[in-house]
C-alpha cells in the first residue's frame, strides 16, 4: 500500500518540480531582456533542471493500475498522462516564447547591449591610452599642421636661408604654379608637399615633389551639397591640413572632411556640416597620429570632435559654447599632451584621448582669430583680436593670469615666442616685441603693411611675410635688427613651412621652395 500511495504522489511532485522549474527559468528570462538585469546563469540553468526531472519522473515512476477498480479512488494513470500532455505543450511554448521574445521584443536589449559595447570598448581605449605622453616620432622630423611642430612655430634642424632673390634665382629651388587657390599654409612629410584649393567651380587637394616642384598628383573632391558663398578674405579652402604620416586630411568650406593616402587615393569622406556664414570654415585640422581633431566651432553645431584616423568614425565629441576661428594646439605640458582652444572669452584645455575638458579660464576678450603662441615650457600667449594680449601659467590640472598687455591690437597672425620675447605682427603693419614675462612692451617696428601669415622663428631669426608681397627678416633680439627685406612679387597670405633647411612658401600664384 505504501509504494501504491508514493506512486499516486508522483503527479504531484512533478507538477512542483515542473511549476519551480519554469518560474526559475522564466524569472531569469524576464529580468534579462525586460529590464537589462544579467542572468544568473545557475539559476536558469536550475529551473531547466527542474523541468527535466519532473519529465523524468512522469515517465519513469508510472502508477500501477489497482486489480479491484475502486470507484473513489482516482486514475492516476490517466492523470500522470495528462501532466505530460500538459507539461510538454507548456514547455513546447515557453521555448518558442523565449526565442519569439529575443529577436522581436522592443525593450531594453539593443540599447543595453550598445551600451555593454561601449563601455568595453571606452575601458580598452583608456587602459591602453590613458595618457597621451607624446606625439609619434615622425612629427617631430616634419612639419604636420599649420605652424609646424605641436603649432609652436618654431623650425628645428638646418640653417634655413636668410637671403634669397627671385629676380636673379639665387636660393629659389624651385617655384610652381598652384592649379587653384587657397589660403591654408603647405604640410610637408618626407618628400611631399600638400595643400588643398577650391573656388566656386570645385574643390581639390594638391601633392607636389619636394625635391622639384613637380606636382604629383591633384584629386578633387565632390561636394554633395551646393558651395556655399564665403568672403573673398575666407575662400573655399583655408583649413591647413594634418597628416599623421599614412594619410593627408582636409577639410572645405562645403563642410567635406576627406582623407586621403599618399597616392591620393580616398579613404574616407564625411560632410560634418555646412556653416552659413561668409566666414566659411578657417579652423586648420590636426592630429595626434592615432585621432583627427576637428574645431567645428559654428552657430547650431559649436563642437569639439575627434575621428578615427584610419577609419573616420568619430571617437569622441564635445559640446562648446563660444565661437572661434583660431586653430586647435596639441601641445606637450608637464609630461602629457593637451588639445588647447581658445574662444573669444576663454582658454580651455581637453584630454585628447577622451575629449574631457582638462581645465578652463575665463580672460580673454575680442574676436579670437589668431593661434595661440607657446614658450615651450609652461608659458601661452593669447593675441584676440582689438582685445590685450594675454599670457598664462598652466600646467597639468590648471592655469593663471600670469600677465595681460597694456593695450589692445588688432592682429590675425599668431604670436610667438623665442627666450623672453614675444613677437606679435598686427593688422595695421607694425610688429610689437613684449617680454614674455611681464607682458612689457620691449621694442616697436613698423613695417606699413598688414600680416595675415603667422611669423616662424628658425635659427634665432623671426620670418614675417605681409600682405604686399614682402618677407621681412629680423633676429629674436631685445633691440629691433633686420636681417633682409626681399619681395616675392605677390601676396603672401598662408604661413610658410619650414623643414631641413628648405623653407615653402605659398603665395597667391605660386608655391616656392626655398634652400641655402
Amino acid at each position: 500500500m505504501s509504494t501504491n500511495k508514493n506512486r499516486s504522489q508522483t503527479p504531484i511532485l512533478c507538477w512542483i518540480l515542473y511549476g519551480a522549474g519554469i518560474l526559475a527559468a522564466s524569472g531569469v528570462l524576464t529580468l534579462h531582456f525586460f529590464f537589462n538585469e544579467k542572468s544568473n546563469g545557475w539559476l536558469f540553468g536550475g529551473g531547466l533542471i527542474l523541468c527535466f526531472l519532473a519529465f523524468k519522473l512522469a515517465f519513469v515512476i508510472r502508477p500501477r493500475r489497482c486489480a479491484i477498480k475502486r470507484r473513489s479512488s482516482p486514475d492516476m494513470w490517466l492523470i500522470n498522462g495528462r501532466f505530460r500532455f500538459i507539461a510538454s505543450g507548456a514547455f513546447l511554448l515557453f521555448i518558442v516564447g523565449s526565442i519569439v521574445t529575443f529577436f522581436s521584443t522592443k525593450t531594453y536589449i539593443p540599447t543595453a547591449l550598445e551600451h555593454q559595447k561601449e563601455q568595453a570598448s571606452q575601458q580598452i581605449f583608456n587602459t591602453k591610452h590613458d595618457a597621451l605622453k607624446d606625439l609619434p616620432k615622425g612629427f617631430k622630423t616634419n612639419w604636420t599642421s599649420f605652424r609646424g611642430i605641436n603649432g609652436t612655430a618654431t623650425a628645428l634642424g638646418k640653417k634655413f636661408p636668410t637671403q634669397w632673390s627671385l629676380e636673379m634665382g639665387n636660393g629659389i629651388k624651385w617655384k610652381t604654379k598652384i592649379p587653384v587657390n587657397g589660403f591654408n599654409a603647405p604640410i610637408v612629410w618626407e618628400n611631399r608637399v600638400f595643400l588643398t584649393g577650391g573656388d566656386k567651380l570645385g574643390q581639390e587637394v594638391f601633392c607636389f615633389d619636394s625635391d622639384n616642384g613637380e606636382l604629383l598628383w591633384r584629386k578633387t573632391i565632390f561636394s554633395a551639397q551646393s558651395l556655399p558663398e564665403v568672403s573673398k578674405e575666407s575662400g573655399f579652402a583655408t583649413p591647413t591640413m594634418t597628416t599623421n604620416g599614412k594619410l593627408v586630411f582636409a577639410l572645405f568650406a562645403s563642410g567635406d572632411l576627406v582623407a586621403l593616402d599618399f597616392d591620393g587615393n580616398i579613404t574616407w569622406k564625411k560632410n560634418i556640416g555646412r556653416p552659413e556664414t561668409g566666414y566659411g570654415i578657417r579652423s586648420s585640422l590636426i592630429s595626434d597620429g592615432i585621432r583627427l581633431f576637428v574645431q567645428n566651432d559654428y552657430k547650431g553645431q559649436d563642437k569639439l570632435v575627434a575621428f578615427d584616423a584610419t577609419t573616420g568614425d568619430i571617437l569622441w565629441s564635445t559640446p562648446r559654447k563660444k565661437i572661434s576661428w583660431a586653430s586647435p594646439s596639441l601641445l606637450k605640458i608637464g609630461g602629457t599632451i593637451q588639445l588647447i582652444l581658445i574662444d573669444n572669452t576663454s582658454v580651455i584645455s581637453y584630454e585628447p584621448n577622451t575629449g574631457k575638458q582638462i581645465w578652463q579660464i575665463q580672460c580673454l576678450e575680442g574676436e579670437a582669430l589668431a593661434s595661440i603662441g607657446f614658450d615651450g615650457k609652461d608659458i601661452l600667449f593669447i593675441a584676440n583680436k582689438n582685445a590685450k594680449p594675454v599670457a598664462l601659467k598652466i600646467s597639468k590640472t590648471g592655469a593663471k593670469i600670469l600677465w595681460q598687455g597694456e593695450q589692445a591690437i588688432s592682429t590675425t597672425a599668431s604670436p610667438v615666442a623665442s627666450g623672453n620675447m614675444l613677437f606679435i605682427p598686427t593688422d595695421s603693419g607694425k610688429t610689437i616685441c613684449l617680454d614674455t614675462q611681464t607682458g612689457k612692451l620691449i621694442w616697436t617696428n613698423d613695417f606699413s603693411a598688414p600680416f595675415i601669415a603667422s611669423p616662424i622663428i628658425a635659427n634665432q631669426t623671426v620670418y614675417t611675410f605681409d600682405t604686399t608681397g614682402y618677407a621681412h627678416l629680423f633676429s629674436a633680439e631685445k633691440t629691433y635688427r633686420e636681417i633682409a627685406t626681399i619681395k616675392m612679387n605677390e601676396p603672401i597670405i598662408a604661413t610658410p613651412a619650414f623643414l631641413k633647411g628648405r623653407i615653402y612658401i605659398r603665395g597667391t600664384q605660386h608655391l616656392f621652395c626655398l634652400e641655402k
